[in-house]
């Protein structure tokens, strides 16, 4: 018998020793069980071995030396267990043929030991989330056949990644750093790597600006450099990285605006430039990338009107642009009902003005997220918001809304989060609301609210928090809110 293939059988209990004796074996398949206990010693018997797979199992213990007796190695997957311990300084020193490491998901400590240099023929190196520490050996990032490097959320593996000098990875597709400390520039070597298509150095320490080699990069389809202090503009010949699917910039200190050479990447599904210094005017080329599910702009200082061609991205889930400069009318937002699968839109912390559309009842039956507070809007909350069946939080408070609650809201019982809060809105609380069965958060304060309180507030079972004070209301405390057994927080009622 050459194979063994016991993959997701249900295996339970340790690996067997006598495994051990089946030394004529070139394949050992454990993986998708339940086998727990530690890794024999016996099984670096199986000198003839080629591929030996015991990942997602619940392995304890170490690593074994043994392991480097297996001199035919090509593949070796211990990803999803709980292995501890370093990984032995010499465990890959007698296995010339190793293209494929998986120690993933473990929680191997120490560093990564210099004999995974010595593997001319290794393809994928992959050690992510263990607790690994200290700088990675130089030539690993000097390897001919290396195809993808994962080495995300160890958070201790330090040092800059090598300059040029030292960075050589042709076939180079994948490289995934995030979640470590790494610190230093970018070397310009990944601008060699014509295969990459993906980046990801997210949550690291890196000082730099973000260079313009990385154009160089035709095939590349996933750029995410965010959460590190990268600087200056965004450079415009990105856009001609027309295979890219995602750009995610966000958390880092780039300035300027967001270059118009950015349409031209007509792939694009996720761009995220949140929590940055961008300025200017709100990039009037969105409405050309008609593949676009994810904008997040959030958090920038961008200024001017929002164009009515957003839109035409007809693919949007997520459009959160709030916490900007932005201003003007709200005639982009009936575009916005041609965004069959949007779910959150967010418009916050702005200066827009005007009304809300009564069109926006016309949305995606999927919103569950709508958030325009602080803002400068005025009139009345629009009934149709009654359509909106899967809304789940409708915030607008800081603004100069007026006139009643519509009854028709009532309706919208997935409502968790209602905030009228600091506006001019009157008149009573509708009797309806008990037909907010999942409301947990009501915050009316500072309005004009009148009349009684009615007797339905104390059906919403799963109310958590209530804001009433500053209105007009006839009593200052209701018998209804003694039902509400988790209520956590009551502003109390005021008469002005």
């Amino acid at each position: 018998m050459s194979v063994l293939n016991l993959t997701n059988t249900e295996l339970v209990g340790s690996i067997p020793a006598d495994l051990g004796r089946l030394t004529h074996l070139r394949v050992l398949d454990l993986g998708h069980n339940r086998l727990s206990g530690t890794i024999p010693s016996a099984i670096g018997n199986l000198t003839r071995i080629q591929v030996l797979v015991l990942h997602y199992n619940r392995i304890t213990g170490h690593l074994i030396q043994e392991l480097e007796n297996l001199h035919d190695l090509r593949y070796i997957s211990f990803v999803k267990n709980d292995l501890s311990g370093h990984i032995p300084e010499n465990l890959f020193n007698n296995t010339p043929l190793l293209t494929h490491i998986n120690f993933g998901n473990n929680s191997l400590s120490g560093t990564i030991p210099n004999c995974i240099s010595s593997l001319s023929k290794l393809e994928y190196l992959a050690l992510q989330v263990n607790q690994l520490t200290g700088p990675v050996p130089p030539s690993i990032f000097n390897k001919s056949r290396l195809q993808q490097i994962v080495l995300y959320g160890n958070y201790k593996i330090t040092g800059p990644i090598p300059d040029n000098i030292s960075f050589s990875l042709p076939m180079l597709r994948l490289i995934d750093l995030h979640q470590n400390s790494f610190k230093g520039r970018l070397p310009s070597g990944l601008a060699a790597c014509q295969y990459l298509n993906e980046i990801n150095m997210g949550a690291n320490s890196f000082y730099d600006v973000l260079p313009t080699w990385l154009a160089k990069l035709p095939q590349l389809t996933i750029l995410a450099l965010g959460n590190n202090k990268i600087y200056g503009s965004i450079p415009d010949v990105l856009g001609n990285l027309t295979g890219l699917v995602v750009l995610e910039l966000a958390f880092c200190n780039l300035t300027g605006e967001i270059p118009p050479g950015l349409v031209k990447l007509r792939k694009l599904s996720r761009l995220h430039l949140s929590h940055n210094q961008l300025t200017r005017q709100f990039p009037s080329f969105v409405g050309n990338l008609s593949e676009l599910t994810f904008l997040v702009l959030k958090s920038n200082s961008l200024t001017g009107s929002v164009p009515i061609t957003v839109g035409n991205s007809r693919s949007l889930n997520i459009f959160s642009i709030g916490w900007n400069f932005l201003h003007g009318g709200l005639d982009f937002l009936p575009t916005l009902s041609n965004c069959r699968e949007l779910q959150t839109l967010d418009i916050s912390v702005s200066f827009f003005t005007g009304n809300l559309p009564d069109y926006m009842g016309n949305f995606s039956s999927q919103v569950s997220f709508f958030l325009a507070f602080d803002n400068e809007l005025t009139g009345n909350v629009p009934a149709t918001l009654s359509n909106l069946s899967a809304l789940n939080l409708l915030g607008l408070s800081y603004n100069h809304l007026s006139n009643t609650i519509p009854e028709s809201i009532m309706v919208l019982k997935n409502l968790r989060i209602l905030d009228f809060s600091m506006n001019n809105m009157s008149g009573p609380v509708p009797t309806q609301i008990t037909t907010m069965s999942s409301l947990e958060r009501l915050f009316l304060q500072n309005n004009k609210f009148s009349g009684i309180l009615p007797n339905s507030l104390g059906n919403l079972t799963k109310l958590q928090y209530i804001g009433l004070s500053y209105n007009q209301f006839s009593q200052v405390y209701h018998p209804a809110f003694s039902n509400l057994t988790i209520l956590f927080y009551l502003i109390c009622l005021t008469i002005p």
